[in-house]
């Protein structure tokens, strides 16, 4: 996600709205073309932002199982200059989940999508189509989105 939706806000934009907002009807979609639903599928997913985690739940209602980790706090575009060391094991716990998954959606040109790509048994993969940006609304000073 990145940008304002992300839980610590970026300059960078890794998805839009209405980006996020057809993103579970993908879901649903790709399931279906893969022969998975929500009876034999946990769904795992792997965002910096809790806003995406739960639009993503509502819109896919009770029905589908979803998976996070909850090992470390959200925080995948945190640096660990300052010592902290979760943010990489929470990606690195992230990484190994999607790289035993059976299918995976991630988002184009992301780096941490393109790495759980390349680790993947998955037998089917989709690179699901996003807009980067940065974003003007963005407060360097104080890191927030205006």
């Amino acid at each position: 996600m990145g940008g304002c939706l992300a839980d610590f806000h970026e300059i960078a934009q890794m998805m839009t709205m209405d980006q996020l907002r057809a993103l579970p009807n993908t879901i649903v979609t790709m399931m279906r073309k893969w022969n998975y639903d929500s009876n034999n599928t946990v769904i795992y997913l792997s965002t910096d932002s809790t806003y995406a985690e739960n639009y993503i739940r509502q819109k896919l209602g009770p029905k589908y199982e979803i998976g996070v980790s909850k090992t470390f706090k959200r925080s995948h575009s945190r640096t660990s200059a300052q010592g902290n060391d979760e943010p990489l094991k929470n990606a690195l716990v992230d990484l190994y989940l999607l790289a035993d998954t059976d299918a995976l959606i991630v988002c184009k040109e992301s780096t941490f999508g393109l790495a759980a790509l390349s680790m993947t048994r998955a037998q089917h993969t989709l690179i699901y189509k996003v807009t980067h940006s940065l974003l003007k609304r963005f407060d360097a000073k104080t890191g927030r989105c205006k």
